[in-house]
């Protein structure tokens, strides 16, 4: 909505967002304040959609001004993480500012949520206003954790080389998955009681040492798709769409063989993958050079996008799956 994606802030530092965000009661909600959303319908909030204050001001944040974003896990769904991203200017006041160090258009908005009760932030103690306390404001409102809510989105923050962090949100029909990545894990995944789905088995490169690692990690396997699924195995995801549809309405992560291997053995080094010839070959080992190409990789996404990717190809990030309260 507006708030920058794909930015450099300065040359050491990079970020990327985009987000596509569904969400009809939180439409309602934000319209009936007088908010207008252009490149809006029906709760369809997307990169594009631009926020009109009824004064007629535009919600829009300078570069040097976004240089950090509220990550979408902060949150427990991405209804609660595009309120805050509304209010960006609260999430990133440290130290306090007085009141005229704020934009017209946040001055104004927060005026709107205070008039309607939504938040209750003390004009003459601005010094006070803090993450915690609007976040306090708003959790409290039933639509923070509708299950009608749509998501999808993709953040990332890196500083001089180093990945801060990564994140893949995606949230449909009452389930959510997060997937983010700040470093390599020092150990290796437990897939223990895990339910494992392989698509395409005609596509694995060894079927029968995929089945026996997943049996000697004490995970599941499943011949079919199910709510109950924790991981999805296919080799080929782009001609596999209608297979993996279930993917997609219930939140499962994909993940590649080798992605998958990587993620419950650890990233095995590829030796092929570089030069021996190369000056620094011979100080690190072949694990630590993997990681190593894997590592710019992740940081190009910290300004080009393409986490899923990774995730889905080299099995990295920390996954995290809810499911709807029955």
């Amino acid at each position: 909505m507006k708030i920058r994606s794909d930015f450099v802030t300065n040359s050491s530092s990079s970020s990327f967002l985009v987000f596509d965000v569904k969400n009809m009661e939180l439409y309602n909600m934000l319209t009936g304040l007088g908010l207008n959303f252009e490149g809006a319908e029906k709760g369809h909030f997307t990169n594009n959609t631009e926020i009109v204050l009824p004064s007629g001001n535009r919600i829009e944040w300078a570069e040097q001004e976004c240089d950090w974003l509220p990550a979408p896990s902060d949150y427990p769904n991405a209804t609660g993480w595009i309120l805050c991203m509304l209010l960006f200017e609260i999430e990133c006041v440290w130290p306090a500012k007085k009141l005229e160090d704020y934009s017209d258009e946040a001055i104004e908005l927060f005026h709107l949520l205070n008039d309607k009760g939504i938040t209750h932030l003390d004009f003459d103690r601005v010094e006070s206003w803090n993450r915690d306390a609007i976040w306090n404001d708003l959790k409290n409102f039933v639509f923070i954790g509708n299950d009608e809510c749509e998501a999808e989105a993709e953040f990332g923050n890196g500083f001089e080389g180093e990945v801060c962090c990564l994140e893949h949100l995606s949230a449909k029909n009452g389930y959510s998955l997060t997937i983010a990545f700040r470093d390599f894990a020092d150990e290796p995944v437990s897939i223990e009681n895990q339910n494992i789905a392989i698509m395409r088995e005609e596509l694995c490169e060894d079927l029968e040492e995929l089945h026996r690692l997943i049996q000697e990690h004490h995970g599941n396997i499943q011949t079919e798709i199910t709510p109950d699924t924790d991981y999805i195995i296919c080799n080929n995801i782009n001609n596999s769409k209608d297979i993996l549809k279930p993917a997609d309405d219930w939140c499962i992560p994909v993940i590649s063989e080798q992605g998958f291997i990587n993620r419950i053995t650890g990233i095995q080094a590829s030796a092929d993958d570089y030069d021996e010839d190369d000056d620094e070959y011979d100080d690190y080992d072949d694990e630590d050079m993997y990681d190593s190409e894997i590592y710019e990789e992740l940081f190009e996404c910290t300004y080009d996008g393409g986490f899923k990717y990774m995730f889905y190809e080299h099995g990295v990030g920390d996954v995290v799956r809810t499911k709807p309260q029955k």
